[in-house]
Formats: structure tokens, C-alpha cells, sequence
């Protein structure tokens, strides 16, 4: 087992804490301006993975975000 003094656990320490709070700040994004939605076109297949974007866009989830999403019901492969 491997013995460090007291300092080297008290700098771990900081450098951890400040590791964490740079990466929770960093994460914060200002709110999008409010304007025209992005157009954007989502291709799903009949597949069972594809409930939850279905669940979503009954939800409204996408015009949430200031998108204005289309569903494309695709065949697999198919672009």
C-alpha cells in the first residue's frame, strides 16, 4: 500500500474540487435566444427503439428545445 503525507491528500483534494467545479460551470449553457426554430427532419424506422423520439414528439419535446421537427418514417438503410 502505497503512503502519502497529509499534504498530498489535502491536494488531491483541491485539485479534485477544482477538476469538478470547472466541469459544473463549463456545463452551463446561456438559454438559446428566442427566434425561428431550426428545421430539422428525424427518419425512424418501425423498430422498437423508436417509441421514446415518438414519446417525445407527441410530448412537444422538440419545439421545447426551438426545434421544428419532422418525422421521416424510413426504411432501414434508406436515406
Amino acid at each position: 500500500m502505497i503512503h502519502f503525507p497529509a499534504r498530498s491528500h489535502f491536494a488531491i483534494l483541491v485539485l479534485t474540487v477544482l477538476a469538478v467545479s470547472a466541469l459544473t460551470f463549463n456545463s452551463c449553457q446561456p438559454q438559446k435566444q428566442a427566434g425561428e426554430p431550426e428545421k430539422i427532419t428525424i427518419a425512424y424506422s418501425t423498430a422498437s427503439n423508436a417509441i421514446l423520439m415518438c414519446i417525445a414528439f407527441a410530448k412537444d419535446y422538440f419545439a421545447q428545445e426551438s426545434l421544428d421537427a419532422t418525422l421521416w418514417l424510413g426504411r432501414t438503410g434508406e436515406l
